[in-house]
């Protein structure tokens, strides 16, 4: 029900009219307790005239003013008059703001206290005697910053009445970091912050996103570099030349920031899968907040930080144990030796599964084992990676009856020596110098005194050659492999020792049978010996060596596989030793072996 009620005023008598009853209640909105400074408002009283000629009822002049105010909360000249001040008072009080800002129409001698708070008519222009503290477009502006959810279902000009205001000064900074490098397939984890320069806290209304997108292999220029203050959302600032994928990950509402006094604050930003991604890209994150100050509903974009795409190859020892720390015969170990190696975690088919260096039987070293996995643990990617569950093969030196998540891996000393392969094949001045791997009569020993290139071969059926070049450097600049001819006896194995100072294996070889003993003073095998600065780009194949493998310093230069999921398992080299090196030398053990007689005696026949 209306009432309308008249009103004397000092000039002419204008109608006001007061909503009354469940209208009344209705029609206020009541902030939720999460907003800490500004709400919407509620109606205020409806006029019922068209005293401005304009078709419309509700012109809330009179002689003693009208306008917009920002009133304090609890302040004691409150316009009390037609009891709306009972309810958007107590309202922005337990919101936490400072003022409600109200439309008031003046009664009486104009004083405050008297006034009534009305709903701010859009076609109020032309009224006389505006009386507001707070301009129209500014009363506007600040209700415009009332978050888009709470002001559902009011608008300025139709039904606004009053709203919650705090006097905020607030100037919000986000940044956002992290790692230089990640690979295809991971987590990544962002750092993220804000920095609050004013000297109030922000209400608790206050959004932030991180978003990511990333760049292709040689694009150097980083879209948005600086980021800055913009009325875009991330989706669309970002969205420029050169950036890919562009995606909004994290998403959340309702964040305080306090004052410049509490310094940078962090947010929980979650970790973050990396796409699959080619080497060389990069993937890109950025952490954008709005509102980014008081008296501004812009959103402020961090500057985006940005990790390079790389990979972590791995290395894999089929056939046998690993066995690191032991020295030489006739040489001294001089110290402990470590095998670190890395390990990555990717999610396949949705499931985690960890990729790393393995070895198919026991791993032992002098030093520490740190990423490296025995009893082939990380073929294929393992589903829950422990290091208990990763190193059933590993030997270590503890006192712990069994293994514990804290597991200290390796220390296990081992006082046997690496066999001498040279002493075994020795060379003299007659032994024939080596030529090259296509001489026909490969069944023997040969030296090398000097340095010397093998180009690559295949060792026929039946032929075995030891190049012994104690001292010196070997290159293997082709594929060495045995014949695949069908063996009808353990005679017929192929086989090839290569004894050296240095063995280098340049980036075009891709497979070498062959046993590999370096054994010199500096007792060096180097899988990618060519190539001084490795990218991703060169040493980029597999190799696979079949044979033992004996040296003091193995450098694993080789970088291929372990970029995307399909390569994941893949590793850049693989030692084999196969079965057919432990058939040729117990062949050739036994052909050295002889029986001799010490005497005879010949005894009667026994019947």
């Amino acid at each position: 029900m209306v009432v309308v009620r008249k009103v004397p005023v000092v000039s002419r008598i204008v109608i006001i009219a007061a909503l009354l009853g469940s209208l009344l209640l209705s029609s206020i909105a009541i902030a939720p307790k999460t907003n800490a400074g500004v709400g919407p408002g509620g109606d205020g009283s409806g006029g019922s005239e068209d005293c401005d000629g304009s078709g419309i009822d509700g012109c809330p002049w009179t002689s003693n003013g009208h306008g917009w105010r920002e009133i304090r909360v609890d302040a004691s000249n409150a316009p009390v008059g037609n009891g709306y001040w009972a309810t958007a008072n107590p309202t922005c009080k337990a919101e936490g703001a400072t003022h409600v800002i109200a439309y008031l129409v003046f009664t009486g001698e104009g004083n405050q206290e008297n006034a009534f708070i009305y709903e701010f008519p859009r076609h109020w222009g032309g009224w006389y005697n505006y009386n507001g503290n707070l301009s129209v477009s500014e009363a506007e502006r600040r209700f415009g910053l009332v978050p888009a959810g709470e002001r559902r279902g009011y608008t300025f000009g139709d039904n606004v009445g009053w709203f919650c205001y705090s006097e905020y000064n607030y100037d919000l900074v986000p940044s956002i970091s992290v790692g230089s490098t990640a690979e295809a397939g991971t987590t990544t984890q962002p750092a993220g912050s804000v920095t609050n320069s004013g000297s109030t806290a922000t209400p608790s209304t206050i959004q932030w996103q991180v978003a990511t997108f990333y760049l292709d292999p040689g694009v150097s220029t980083i879209p948005r570099s600086s980021g800055g203050a913009s009325s875009e959302a991330p989706s669309t600032y970002y969205n420029t030349s050169g950036a890919q994928g562009l995606t909004v990950t994290t998403h959340r509402t309702g964040q305080k920031f306090q004052s410049s006094s509490s310094g940078a604050q962090s947010v929980g930003i979650p970790g973050q899968q990396v796409g699959d991604l080619r080497v060389g890209s990069r993937v890109c994150y950025t952490l954008s907040v709005q509102q980014r100050r008081h008296d501004s509903s812009q959103w402020r974009h961090s500057a985006p930080t940005c990790a390079m795409i790389v990979k972590k190859p791995k290395v894999q020892v089929w056939g046998g144990d690993l066995s690191v720390g032991k020295a030489f015969v006739g040489q001294s170990a001089g110290g402990t030796s470590d095998i670190i190696t890395s390990r990555s975690t990717r999610t396949l088919g949705g499931q985690a599964r960890t990729f790393g260096s393995w070895g198919e039987y026991g791993v032992r070293a002098s030093g520490q084992i740190t990423g490296f996995g025995a009893g082939s643990a990380y073929s294929g990617g393992l589903v829950s990676a422990t290091i208990c569950g990763a190193n059933l093969l590993t030997f270590s030196n503890t006192n712990r009856a069994s293994c514990t998540a804290s597991q200290r891996l390796g220390y296990y000393s081992n006082a046997k020596s690496i066999p001498s392969v040279a002493a075994a094949f020795p060379v003299n001045s007659s032994t024939p110098e080596f030529s090259s791997l296509a001489d026909a009569s490969l069944r023997r020993v040969e030296k090398a005194t000097a340095n010397i290139t093998l180009s690559g071969a295949t060792i026929a059926r039946g032929d075995w050659l030891v190049i012994n070049a104690e001292g010196r450097t070997v290159t293997i600049d082709g594929d060495i492999q045995y014949t695949s001819e069908a063996l009808g006896t353990v005679n017929d194995i192929p086989q090839l020792i290569i004894i050296a100072d240095r063995i280098n294996i340049t980036q075009r070889v891709t497979r070498v049978d062959a046993w590999l003993v370096a054994s010199g003073t500096n007792g060096v095998i180097n899988t990618c010996s060519d190539v001084a600065a490795l990218t991703a780009q060169v040493c980029n194949d597999q190799l696979v060596v079949n044979g033992p493998v004996m040296a003091k310093s193995l450098l694993l230069r080789r970088t291929y596989g372990a970029d995307t999921s399909v390569s994941a398992a893949q590793s850049a080299e693989v030692f084999n030793l196969r079965p057919d090196a432990y058939l040729w030398s117990i062949s050739r053990a036994q052909a050295a072996n002889r029986i001799q007689s010490v005497y005879t005696r010949e005894l009667p026949p026994r019947f």
